[in-house]
């Protein structure tokens, strides 16, 4: 039949699930992931930011599509980064708009991708843009979104 073993088992009687659940264990795998092991940092803030571009600052290469035309980073870029010979999991997320603007479903998806991200990062940055006049009510919501989730944050503030 082409089976090895047979384990007769019972579920009404529980009997020889032991015994299946052993023959099971040795084909997994409990080795830990690599990308597990990593720390990882997500890069927050508003559109056109500049998360896209220091993400591929920080990764010496371009990882991330860079554009004037804000909203161009629509989903979460994850990528592996070595920066002094350690590595890091580094998610370039969408920018954040008000929830106002959420017009297309896709933003919504988004802004859910990004909170998602930040509840797995073990540090944010968030990026602010100095060409701005002033730090917005709503670049404070987007450090609120990073602080609500009790980790720590560095505020970078991009485009001197």
């Amino acid at each position: 039949m082409g089976v090895d073993e047979i384990y007769p088992i019972s579920a009404l009687h529980g009997e020889g699930v032991g015994e299946v659940l052993d023959a099971c264990m040795k084909y997994l795998d409990f080795t830990k992931n690599e990308e597990e092991e990593l720390f990882n940092l997500a890069i927050i803030g508003k559109p056109n930011a500049g998360k896209s571009s220091l993400l591929n600052n920080l990764a010496k290469e371009n990882r991330s599509i860079v554009s004037e035309i804000a909203g161009t980073t629509r989903d979460s870029v994850k990528s592996v980064v070595e920066i002094s010979g350690k590595k890091y999991n580094i998610v370039d997320t969408a920018g954040i708009t008000r929830k106002s603007k959420l017009v297309e479903s896709v933003d919504h998806y988004a802004l859910m991708r990004v909170m998602n991200s930040l509840a797995e990062a073990d540090l944010s940055l968030v990026v602010i843009d100095a060409t701005q006049p002033e730090i917005s009510h709503f670049d404070s919501r987007i450090i609120g979104y990073a602080l609500d989730n009790n980790k720590p944050l560095i505020i970078v503030i991009n485009k001197w």
